[in-house]
């Protein structure tokens, strides 16, 4: 598995993560997520947006947020794809085996 910068192209993949009104509460704290409110995400300053690849497949995605002014960073809207879900992916270090 390789971490690699989002630079976005794949935001209407993440978009369709979140299966369900449910799924997209837990996830985000909205309703909807369409491919421009990743985009947008991913375009906001402070705002470092990764992708998780394994085979050349986007598996994962979330962003850091880095506050500067309080000397802080926070792990936010981190979401796996559904078919790698219950297979580590989520609890395992990039390039370590799954818990």
């Amino acid at each position: 598995m390789e971490l690699v910068r989002f630079d976005g192209a794949d935001a209407g993949t993440v978009a369709g993560w979140a299966g369900s009104v449910e799924e997209s509460r837990w996830w985000c704290s909205r309703d909807e997520v369409t491919p421009e409110t990743v985009a947008g995400w991913v375009a906001q300053p402070d705002t470092e947006a990764y992708g998780l690849v394994e085979a050349g497949e986007l598996v994962a995605f979330g962003e850091l947020w880095v506050d500067d002014d309080e000397d802080e960073a926070e792990l936010a809207r981190l979401i796996v794809a559904p078919g790698h879900r219950g297979t580590g992916v989520g609890v395992s270090g990039v390039g370590s085996s799954p818990r």
